[in-house]
């Protein structure tokens, strides 16, 4: 900026800013002497342009090195406010967001059960093991009655798996060493048996009830009489390694169409045998033990893992291997079968894929972005179940998350922490879209956004979303 000084009709400059006020400071310059801005046409006294001037500057950019340095931290400063309000907005949204997902919370006990995922009534009853039995109402959480089974409170004689519903609605479970038989309405009880370390029972169109007891054995029990109609032995008594079935949750029995029953043990194979004699049809030897419970696609193929990590898809009438898949990971827990064929399962702690039904190649893998809060001793997924939307819901890790992923691309659409339970959270879908998540003392319905389908014959732990464990029509 340059500025021209008259005096007495003699025109002096022009000079700085700076250099003005260095000559005001002398006393070379008066505050009367007439001053023009270069470029300008009028004349004012010096000390109105100064102030002019001097205003305007202080609005202006700075131009010196250290005002253009401050001026950029400033700018930084800025941004970095812009962002954490922005950090704040978003969180606040998605706290919102997750927030309204939150339908209610029950507690009901611990009872070393937390592998037994709940199961919905035809009435929408939510029907889930803790220190009790608990019949709950699914819109409020509310106790509609509970029942006492365990009877001397030892918890390691407490596994029993889920409990299945028949087709006259009685609902069949077991727990410390006894297996029952309730009337779903009431929970009174119409019998029980002794019957210690049963598995999550499967039941016919006929009644008859499949469940496996012991670690090794498997029977059919005419639900009317409770009377045994067939025994299968799957192994010698004492061929478990000690605590295997506390630590493994032994595999559970699934049902095709044509009645025939699938089960795997821990000699590493897996059994068909004929529904009404318990005769053997097949028998298939996979790498390690199964604990997975296998689960049944549309035409038929058997999916079952093993803990070595390995899935396999079995010819269902003749038990041939049609295919199998590596994965990195032990596999406990079942898999579960889209209306399209896709078998969406585990395959490592932090990795969940969706396979082709038919050759069993990798579609997509979804992989948490951090897995450090995963405890590093327990299996990493639950048992998928399937929205009517094509949506997969899984359980996982320490602190219970809950994840609904897209079932065509492996999408994450949104995400649920708990932080209650070490191991993965079992969910069941009611049909009026409301999942809910059992981890290791309570149980949480959370609203989604569809409505849930049962594609059949058995396509997912308990044959369907709200595992009933009822066979499938034929």
């Amino acid at each position: 900026m340059q500025i021209f000084i008259t005096r007495g009709g003699e025109k002096s400059g022009p000079f700085t800013l700076d250099r003005v006020r260095e000559q005001l400071d002398k006393g070379d310059l008066m505050p009367d002497d007439l001053a023009c801005q270069e470029g300008g046409t009028e004349w004012i006294p010096l000390s109105e342009l100064m102030s002019k001037l001097e205003s305007s500057e202080s609005t202006a950019p700075e131009s010196s090195p250290k005002r253009k340095t401050l001026k950029k931290i400033g700018k930084i400063l800025a941004g970095i406010a812009a962002l954490a309000v922005a950090f704040v907005i978003y969180a606040i949204i998605h706290d919102y967001q997750l927030a309204k997902r939150k339908h209610w919370v029950v507690e009901i006990g611990y009872s070393g059960c937390e592998d037994a995922p709940p199961i919905i009534g035809a009435d929408g009853t939510v029907y889930v093991r803790g220190d009790k039995l608990y019949a709950l109402n699914d819109e409020t959480g509310g106790v509609v009655w509970e029942f006492d089974y365990l009877r001397n409170n030892k918890y390691e004689q407490a596994p029993g798996g889920a409990p299945a519903i028949g087709p006259d609605g009685t609902l069949y479970f077991g727990g410390d060493g006894h297996f029952f038989a309730l009337k779903s309405k009431t929970g009174e009880k119409i019998w029980e048996m002794e019957l210690p370390g049963t598995t999550t029972p499967a039941i016919d169109s006929d009644g008859n009830i499949f469940v496996g007891f012991g670690g090794n054995t498997l029977i059919a029990i005419e639900g009317a009489t409770r009377s045994i109609k067939w025994e299968f032995q799957m192994g010698k008594r004492g061929v478990n390694p000690p605590g295997y079935f506390q630590s493994y949750k032994p595999s559970s029995p699934a049902l095709g169409t044509d009645g025939t029953v699938y089960i795997g043990f821990a000699n590493g194979k897996v059994y068909a045998l004929d529904g009404k004699t318990g005769t053997k049809k097949w028998e298939f030897a996979t790498d390690s033990k199964v604990t997975a419970t296998p689960v049944v696609g549309k035409d038929g193929t058997v999916i079952v893992g093993s803990t070595y990590g390995k899935v396999y898809g079995l010819n269902g009438q003749t038990g041939e291997k049609e295919w199998e898949f590596a994965g990195r990971g032990k596999l406990f827990w079942a898999a579960a079968v889209g209306a399209d064929g896709t078998v969406y399962v585990g395959a490592a702690r932090e990795t969940f894929v969706a396979l082709d039904g038919k050759t069993g190649s990798k579609k997509w893998e979804y992989k948490k972005e951090d897995f450090s809060d995963l405890d590093m001793s327990t299996p990493r997924w639950a048992p998928p179940v399937i929205g009517g939307d094509g949506t997969v819901y899984v359980g996982t890790g320490f602190f219970s998350r809950v994840f609904a992923l897209d079932g065509k691309t492996g999408a994450k659409k949104w995400e649920y922490k708990f932080g209650d339970g070490r191991n993965p959270g079992f969910l069941a879908m009611g049909k009026n879209g409301i999942l809910y998540y059992r981890t290791r003392s309570y149980i949480k319905a959370l609203k989604t956004d569809d409505q849930t389908s049962s594609p059949s014959p058995w396509p997912m732990f308990g044959k369907n979303a709200q595992h009933t464990g009822r066979a499938p029509a034929k």
